[in-house]
């Protein structure tokens, strides 16, 4: 991480400030398609700067918490209609 993307705020503690599309593929390693960073920085980056923020990257998170917990609640859904039948 650059010293951009981090601030050093204790002993061992970093706060986060700002990452860029480059930072956040070297820190996703594979699990990140250059096309979904392209995609998260599209729906987050709400300045346009090509960084995401606290901000940003906190909204960036909460929507990423609330896909999972859709994907999580149909593959239940899904499940239970095939017991069903």
């Amino acid at each position: 991480m650059t010293a951009a993307a981090a601030e050093k705020t204790g002993k061992n503690t970093f706060r986060f400030l700002q990452i860029s599309k480059k930072e956040m593929a070297a820190i996703s390693g594979s699990r990140l398609s250059e096309a979904e960073i392209e995609r998260a920085f599209a729906r987050h980056d709400a300045d346009g700067d090509g960084h995401l923020d606290l901000k940003e990257m906190e909204a960036m998170i909460r929507a990423s918490k609330k896909e999972e917990e859709q994907k999580k609640k149909k593959k239940k859904a899904g499940k239970k209609k095939k017991e069903e039948d």
